[in-house]
C-alpha cells in the first residue's frame, strides 16, 4: 500500500529506465485500487494500459476504472477530471509540458495522481526542466524507482522530501 494509506491516496511517480516494468506496475496498482472501490481515471494515450477494443479493456484494470484512450494523455486526464470525479488519475510515461500541466490541474482539484516517467534516478529527473513544476509544487509525495539487479526486479520507494 504505498499509494493508499489510512490518510488517503498519495500521488506517486514511478520512474526507471526503459523496460523495467513501469507500465506493468502502474496497471497493477490501478487494478488493485479499483478493486478497493477507489474511482480511477485512466488516461491511456497509446492503449498500453487497458488495451481497449470497442470500448472494453482487454487488461483487467478493475471495476471502478474509467478509461479514455486514443487521445493525448493530457487531454484525456482533463476530460476524466471534469466528467468522472475520480479519486485518482493515472497516466503512463509523462514526457511533455502538457502532461505536467494536466497533473498540476488534477492535484489542484484534490485528485491524487499516479504516473510514470523515464529516468535513471531521481537526480536525473530533477535536472529535467519539464518536470520542474512537479517538484516545485510538491505534487508527488512519493517516487517509486524500479531497477534490476542480478536479474531480479525490485522497487525502492522514496518520500520526495527524503530524495
Amino acid at each position: 500500500g504505498f499509494i493508499a494509506q489510512r490518510s488517503g491516496l498519495h500521488s506517486t511517480l514511478i520512474i526507471s529506465p526503459p523496460l523495467r516494468g513501469k507500465t506493468t506496475l502502474l496497471r497493477d496498482i490501478v487494478r488493485e485500487l479499483s478493486y478497493r472501490d477507489y474511482r480511477i481515471g485512466l488516461a491511456d494515450e497509446r492503449g498500453e494500459l487497458a488495451g481497449m477494443v470497442k470500448g472494453t479493456p482487454q487488461f483487467d484494470v478493475g471495476p471502478c476504472t474509467d478509461v479514455i484512450d486514443g487521445c493525448p494523455k493530457s487531454e484525456g486526464a482533463l476530460m476524466l477530471l471534469r466528467g468522472m470525479s475520480p479519486d485518482l488519475i493515472a497516466m503512463d510515461e509523462i514526457t511533455a509540458p502538457e502532461d505536467v500541466e494536466a497533473i498540476c490541474k488534477a492535484a489542484n482539484c484534490g485528485v491524487a495522481v499516479l504516473a510514470s516517467a523515464h529516468a535513471d534516478g531521481i537526480c536525473e529527473l530533477k535536472k529535467r526542466k519539464t518536470y520542474g513544476p512537479l517538484f516545485e509544487s510538491g505534487i508527488f509525495g512519493r517516487i517509486a524507482s524500479l531497477d534490476i539487479r542480478d536479474g531480479e526486479r525490485f522497487c525502492t520507494l522514496y518520500d520526495v522530501d527524503e530524495s
